[in-house]
């Protein structure tokens, strides 16, 4: 009996009595889901993330040009990281007070400039140094409040620091640059204060320096931090503090700030300088920041390159209308704030157009009332509406409780509740389920959406709706049994009546009550725990709310005044399918928003996590997926229980997560563009003793000498799998491999690297308590020297730096008999810029991905990749490789040679690449009578190399190509012939033209997202079918001119 009802329960579970009912359900969820994410997709992604236009530098000095600022990039970042204490550093400091004296001297308005450089020190380092800048009218008074605006100077090691800060330090020039042009500003009631920091990488040093001890300090009221920890998109107003200052803010042309990233930073106690002002200087002010892409932060590929087009223009815009409305008097600046806040704000931005404000107290009050009206008419319309079944029995209505079952208003209360707990338990059940599967893929392919954030949301988020329907699934099976249970009035009546019919027509009402009331409890939770990144259930709440509560009324109205809706799609109560995409459609656009920018910065940190998190960092992921994924999915759990079709649903879910699954097993989540990131600290030791000696000077003899290298990892996967690699690969094996834990190693330094100290000499003591020392080692600008001994110690040549000599003088005091000495040497290795360099190469006809030249590149440039464009005869599929590679790849550079070089140069003229370009004998003439042109105004290095030789491409075509563009690109005539390997390859010439055209202060292009690359190809298709059409036969002459091209380039061969 227990068998034949299980099987009795699968078959309703998999198997449909109407397929009418099915094809239009399927029909309904297919087209309205589609169209929720057709129109929530872009209008979140597109419009929230849209850059403004790039300002030319030819415009008036008074506003924001992001061309102008990225000209600061090239003196920035040309010697490499700028790490205090090194020649980078110095040099940074020099070209910022040239710079601030440029600009002063530029200034239209009488203002008064005054710079300060602080000195100070910081973890025994000293010698480093603030940059302040103060404008002021003359006639002002000394005390008069000041807006400072700051930013770091230094960088991490071995990273450019294109947008850490490098992007703060340029934007804030151009707005100095902006401000002392500006005719309206006069600096009489608001002076500025331009900082530029050092040391924020080493321990917020700087800002710790001017808090403390800087007299300008007393005089700041507001201030403006600039950092980045990501190199595209908007700058994200992090922080702020006190919570009351961002409805100035609100001012800005285009805001982009949410409170859910003020809360992330403070849970997980990243700093800035930002901190030191907010916190320990109790000053109010702005956290300003990048933070897409993350992936390049702290790393070599943090080049001005990799700042998106359009994103120091967003800062910049944004930043200039902020201090010009604070500079006018238009903010009270004597206005005293509470740096405990009883009543934060809440703030977000609407698709990066308006700011949104409104406070906690605001929130709960809202909350409240919401729930009153939940709980109240709920209650009031089961309860007028059991009393109007009574008076109005129907004989007639076979899908009403009513006319079934006795103690009717019991059953509908209970069923509420009943919906509420299964409900609850549905989003428990789709939030652990991807918890599981996180579990599951750290112990398999850690981390294997790194990269992709599109992956990680299907990944996760298809567990989270399977979860939500199998729960449901469970439940239904508990409702039929209540309601084969529940007694009947007549028993005979459920016999000739399916249950599944009343359970999926009779409780519309039911369901919708108890969603209204999960929406409830969750909004109770919210204000119990008072969390501000909680306003998201309130956005859902407010939408939802409302709407159900009214289509409730309105169907309790219909059904007492004996009103039928007209049937739709085979429903009357058909209102209830479409509510959830009416009421859902502005709450999924920002949750949608908010997923993208949560996950685009938390993903990066996952692979750089330096504080240590006890759960694998997949789990991190699926919850923040799984809870806003629930949120959505909750919504759609009374239509549901409705469909009754949750076989079909599940094995079609099961087997979409199934392909996800095996994708992100297989994929490999490290690549150029999203890099591995650990850290490797090479430590040397060297022990030198000496007994008093007879003969001076002596060298002091060595005693022992050791070296290890320490390598770590922060994404919580064992290195063993990497170093085994890497003893493979390099043939050397690794002496003393130890691992205190998996993401922790030391091995022996066998590398024959530079020992620290070369040698130690004893020059002269002197009645035999002084004594002089000579130390040389390694050139460095960091050396430190103490010791544990009673003596004094004076370093003779202290402010010499760099130097590879140290010489101390020791003096001993009376009954020493003995005395020690530790130096310690800090150094950075010289800045390999071709290492970071992005080289994009488009092969030819004759050639491929494994071609001479290809392979010359990857030796060279690691960083290089050469997409396939093969089959040759396949133009649209060779240009969208093209675009796709720009896309992900982000180059510095393109190569094209021949048939590569008639790609790059189309790429040019339709404005898809505008960066620098070397053209090998590009294949321009042959393919069209009208030959290619390349752009006037195409202001980055175009280098086109021609060989004297070449059969197949023309030298005089190639010049005429140069004629009808620009007058100064630059054309290069070789002896070689057209595969050009003697000349470029062999003799060295391509690594030399690629180094020599790669300096520009920016390589840009218009491709952000897939939408534009599917745009861009578009363009370029249509691009060729006009070509096509205005030259008849073009086609055909073409796929036969390049047959000829390849059969000569391989007889040439």
């Amino acid at each position: 009996m227990c068998k034949t009802i299980a099987v009795k329960t699968l078959q309703r579970l998999f198997k449909s009595n109407n397929p009418t009912t099915l094809y239009q359900s399927l029909v309904l969820w297919v087209i309205l889901f589609g169209c929720l994410f057709i129109i929530a997709g872009p209008l979140a992604l597109e419009l929230s993330y849209a850059l403004p236009s790039v300002r030319p530098r030819t415009i008036p000095s008074h506003l924001f040009s992001e061309q102008r600022a990225r000209d600061y990039y090239s003196n920035l970042t040309q010697h490499g990281p700028r790490v205090i204490n090194t020649r980078a550093d110095y040099l940074t400091r020099d070209f910022l007070i040239s710079q601030i004296h440029r600009i002063s001297s530029s200034a239209t308005s009488d203002v008064q400039f005054d710079i300060s450089l602080q000195n100070f020190t910081t973890r025994d380092i000293d010698q480093l140094q603030n940059i302040v800048v103060r404008i002021s009218n003359p006639s002002s008074q000394p005390d008069t409040p000041c807006l400072m605006l700051v930013a770091h100077y230094d960088s991490v090691e071995f990273s450019p620091g294109g947008s850490d800060d490098g992007s703060g330090v340029v934007t804030l020039l151009e707005v100095l640059l902006n401000l002392v042009n500006d005719p309206s500003i006069i600096f009489d009631q608001v002076h500025l204060i331009v900082l530029f920091t050092s040391a924020e990488e080493l321990s917020l040093g700087g800002a710790e320096a001017f808090i403390s001890n800087h007299t300008w300090k007393a005089s700041v009221r507001r201030f403006i931090n600039i950092d980045s920890t990501g190199s595209s998109g908007k700058a994200i107003l992090f922080r702020v503090k006190p919570s009351q200052v961002v409805v100035d803010y609100a001012r800005v042309p285009r805001p982009h700030a949410n409170v859910i990233g003020n809360e992330i930073l403070d849970l997980l106690g990243r700093d800035t300088d930002y901190s030191e002002f907010a916190t320990r200087g109790l000053l109010p002010g702005y956290d300003f920041a990048f933070y897409l892409d993350g992936y390049s932060y702290h790393t070599l590929l943090d080049r001005p390159s990799t700042v998106e087009e359009g994103a120091l223009q967003h800062l910049g815009e944004n930043t200039l209308a902020l201090s010009r409305e604070i500079l006018l008097g238009r903010v009270n600046l004597q206005q005293s704030y509470n740096t405990v806040e009883d009543d934060n704000l809440v703030y977000f931005d609407l698709l990066g157009r308006y700011l949104t404000t409104y406070k906690m107290s605001t929130s709960t009050i809202v909350q409240a009332i919401l729930i009153g009206l939940v709980v109240l008419v709920g209650i009031l319309m089961i309860v007028f509406d059991h009393l109007w079944q009574r008076k109005h029995p129907s004989s007639d209505d076979f899908l009403s409780i009513y006319f079934y079952f006795n103690y009717a208003i019991m059953m509908r209360i209970s069923f509420i509740f009943i919906f509420i707990i299964s409900s609850l338990l549905s989003i428990i059940v789709g939030i652990l389920l991807p918890v599981v599967v996180a579990f599951l893929m750290s112990k398999i392919q850690p981390l294997s959406w790194f990269g992709n954030s599109t992956l990680a949301f299907f990944l996760f988020g298809l567990p989270c709706l399977i979860g939500m329907i199998s729960a449901e699934a469970l439940w239904a099976i508990c409702y039929r049994w209540i309601l084969a249970k529940w007694p009947k009035k007549d028993s005979s009546h459920m016999k000739s009546v399916d249950i599944d019919p009343v359970n999926r027509r009779s409780f519309d009402s039911e369901r919708h009550v108890a969603l209204l009331l999960v929406y409830a409890i969750l909004m109770i939770i919210s204000i119990c725990l008072g969390y501000r990144s909680l306003y998201m259930i309130l956005i859902w709440s407010i939408f939802v709310c409302p709407i159900y509560l009214l289509l409730i009324l309105t169907e309790f109205s219909f059904r007492w005044i004996h009103y039928q809706v007209p049937r739709f799609f085979g429903e009357r109560r058909w209102y209830w399918t479409f509510a959830p995409y009416i009421a859902s459609l502005f709450p999924l656009i920002h949750s949608f928003e908010m997923t993208s920018r949560l996950l685009c910065m938390t993903m990066p940190m996952m692979g750089r996590m330096f504080q240590t998190i006890p759960v694998p960092h997949d789990v991190v992921i699926s919850v923040l997926i799984a809870l806003l994924a629930a949120l959505f999915f909750l919504i759609f759990i009374p239509n549901i229980q409705r469909t009754l079709y949750f076989g079909r649903t599940l094995i079609l879910l099961t087997f979409a997560f199934l392909i996800v699954f095996i994708i992100a097993c297989t994929r490999h989540p490290f690549t150029g563009t999203h890099p591995k990131v650990v850290t490797v600290r090479h430590v040397s030791q060297s022990i030198y003793r000496i007994e008093i000696p007879t003969n001076l000077p002596v060298l002091v003899p060595l005693i022992s000498r050791s070296a290890s290298i320490a390598i770590a990892s922060y994404d919580n996967i064992g290195l063993s799998p990497i170093l085994d690699e890497f003893s493979t690969k390099t043939g050397q094996p690794l002496v003393n491999w130890q691992c205190t834990k998996p993401t922790d190693c030391t091995f022996d330094d066998t590398f024959n690297r530079t020992m620290a100290i070369r040698e130690i000499e004893l020059i002269s003591i002197a009645n035999t308590m002084n004594y002089k020392l000579i130390f040389r080692h390694v050139s460095s600008y960091q050396i430190e020297v103490s010791s544990m001994t009673l003596a004094n110690m004076t370093i003779e040549n202290s402010s010499v730096k760099p130097r590879t000599e140290t010489i101390v003088i020791v003096q001993l005091f009376p009954l020493t008999s003995n005395f020690s000495i530790e130096m310690k040497i800090e150094q950075l290795n010289s800045f390999i810029m071709s290492s970071t360099l992005r080289v994009l190469f488009f092969h030819g006809l004759g050639s491929s991905i494994n071609g001479r030249k290809s392979l010359y590149l990857a030796k060279h440039f690691p960083n290089s990749y050469t997409p396939h464009l093969k089959p040759y005869y396949l133009l649209p599929l060779a240009f969208w490789r093209a675009i796709i590679a720009i896309y992900h790849f982000k180059p510095d550079i393109i190569v094209g040679t021949s048939f590569g070089g008639f790609i790059t140069m189309f790429l040019l003229q339709r404005q898809v690449w505008n960066g620098n370009t070397i053209l090998l004998a590009p294949a321009t003439g042959l393919l069209f009578k009208k030959r290619l042109w390349l752009p006037k105004d195409h202001r980055k290095n175009i280098v086109i190399v021609a060989g004297r030789n070449d059969k197949t491409v023309p030298l005089d075509g190639l010049t005429k190509l140069q004629q009808s563009s620009r007058d100064n690109i630059r054309f290069l005539v070789v002896e070689d012939d057209h595969r050009l390997n003697k000349s470029m390859v062999e003799q060295d010439q391509l690594r030399n033209l690629i180094n020599a055209n790669s300096q520009s202060p920016m390589t840009t292009n218009k491709i952000n997202n897939y939408f534009d690359c599917i745009k861009l190809w578009l363009s370029c298709m249509f691009c060729l079918v006009v070509s096509f059409i205005r030259e008849p036969f073009t086609l055909y002459h073409t796929i036969k001119r390049l047959r000829r091209i390849r059969r000569e380039i391989i007889e040439t061969h």
